[in-house]
């Protein structure tokens, strides 16, 4: 038994994957748990998901301050 992962979902990726399934002596297996189109890594990790869920959820309670980049380098000169 042989089994084939790909994180990177692309077009190119999808369709021999569908190939793949059609061997007998193949096991497929997709991760869609990476929400990146270019399967970063990143998002593989459990605490930067949680980081990105809270700040979501902070901009949703509107625990947000909101600035433009001039706005903000401003804020940040001494």
């Amino acid at each position: 038994m042989v089994t084939i992962e790909i994180n990177k979902r692309t077009k190119a990726s999808v369709a021999f994957l569908e190939y793949c399934r059609t061997l007998p002596f193949a096991k497929v297996k997709i991760d869609d748990n990476n929400p990146s189109p270019s399967g970063d890594p990143w998002w593989n990790i459990p605490e930067n998901r949680k980081a990105v869920e809270r700040g979501l959820e902070d901009v949703k309670a509107g625990r947000v301050i909101r600035m433009t980049r001039e706005e903000l380098r401003r804020k940040m000169e001494v």
